[in-house]
């Protein structure tokens, strides 16, 4: 049985477009419903600080290196 195109998944929205070759999911939907799970939809969204233009490195030790 076919059911078409997959359009939504586990409360995720799907847009495949075959012709530009993009794949992209959006998950508001399900970010909206944990939202009213926990009763945090009047919650308002705050920036999180950090410093521009930050280049973010693996520590050394964790570093693979061949050998």
């Amino acid at each position: 049985m076919d059911f078409g195109p997959l359009t939504k998944i586990l409360g995720l929205r799907i847009d495949c477009d075959h012709k530009n070759g993009t794949l992209k999911i959006f998950q508001g939907p399900y970010i909206d419903l944990i939202l009213d799970c926990f009763r945090m939809t009047d919650c308002h969204p705050v920036v999180t600080p950090m410093a521009l233009n930050v280049k973010l490195q693996f520590p050394e030790e964790l570093v693979l290196h061949d050998e």
